[in-house]
């Protein structure tokens, strides 16, 4: 049995949705403008993974987590899907990069906390 991608979906599954490329490029943009117009200064760390998940019970959720982690673990994702199957459906945003390394992170965490605390005194 073959197992086949459907539309933007990034979990193969029987039971994949298709998703138009023009819905999909629009639904693209509006998750990158969220992404623009987050006003956190809080420090980033290097990898970043934003998910929004629904499922119908407690059991498919597990099976999505379970196949997203391995598809993380494959290193095997794009930057951003919409994925919709018969008993889950997600959108995630995976961002990437070289920094901050842990210490630096550590350091730019430590100096937001100072800064924060002299904000509220």
């Amino acid at each position: 049995m073959t197992i086949k991608r459907y539309g933007t979906s990034c979990t193969e599954h029987p039971e994949g949705i298709y998703v138009l490329h023009k819905d999909y490029l629009a639904l693209e943009a509006e998750v990158e403008e969220l992404r623009l117009n987050e006003r956190s200064d809080t420090p980033k760390r290097a990898v970043q993974f934003a998910l929004d998940l629904q499922a119908d019970d407690i059991d498919s959720l597990c099976s999505a987590l379970f196949n997203l982690s391995s598809q993380i673990a494959a290193r095997d994702m794009s930057r951003t899907c919409t994925s919709g199957g018969y008993d889950s459906g997600y959108t995630y945003r995976l961002s990437v990069s070289e920094s901050p390394a842990h210490d630096e992170y550590v350091r730019q965490l430590n100096a937001w906390l100072e800064y924060r605390a002299k904000e509220k005194a």
